[in-house]
């Protein structure tokens, strides 16, 4: 499955998106919707992952806005490793009470780490309740990429791919070795990280292979 990351559009073209593909991301900190308007999206019948990285609202605002995501009806929320513990514990046990999976993510804009340490990432992600731990590191050179993908021998529920140009091969091999799913872009001019390829030209990979 390819899940294609929405951001920086109005609520209607949003929530037309979101019925239009198999499985969004609403990458709530890159719009303005408030509680109500989250409802709106719930509304759709396709899955749906609610991201709210840290930067254009504090902590409070971001819990606000992923627990209207989770009454929502959302499938996933996605939470990030490096963020505090009571943080998680409240939006993990709110995602329980309404079954709601939680994505634990971890990402390094600069470099890919050893593997040793990426083990270590997803063991501690796992004991924090992540249901699909989310690793995306930034790959360099083909041992980046491969440190990437061999993460699949030995994990389950994980999502891993690398950000960048050369790692674009990781996102499209994520769901051939055992991710539930990639990220995509809307288009060519609407990634919102390096690397991302549009859900269109991914379709048209997936086809020939």
């Amino acid at each position: 499955m390819i899940c294609v990351s929405l951001a920086n559009t109005d609520l209607l073209t949003c929530l037309h998106k979101a019925a239009e593909y198999p499985m969004v991301e609403i990458r709530l900190d890159l719009f303005h919707f408030d509680p109500e308007q989250i409802a709106l999206i719930g509304q759709t019948s396709n899955p749906w992952i609610a991201t709210c990285r840290p930067g254009k609202y504090n902590e409070r605002e971001r819990t606000v806005q992923l627990a209207a995501s989770i009454r929502a009806g959302a499938s996933w929320i996605d939470l990030e490793y490096e963020s505090s513990p009571e943080f998680k514990k409240d939006l993990i046990e709110l995602a329980r009470k309404e079954r709601c999976k939680v994505i634990i993510s971890w990402h390094d804009f600069e470099k890919t780490p050893e593997v040793q340490w990426l083990d270590k990432l997803i063991t501690d992600s796992r004991k924090m309740g992540a249901d699909l731990v989310k690793i995306v590191p930034t790959v360099q050179n083909s041992g980046d990429a491969a440190k990437i993908m061999g993460l699949y021998e030995r994990h389950q529920d994980l999502i891993a791919f690398g950000m960048g140009e050369k790692g674009k091969i990781t996102r499209i091999a994520a769901p051939l070795l055992g991710a539930p799913f990639t990220y995509a872009s809307a288009s060519d001019d609407k990634a919102i990280a390096p690397g991302q390829i549009a859900y269109h030209d991914l379709i048209n990979i997936y086809s020939k292979l």
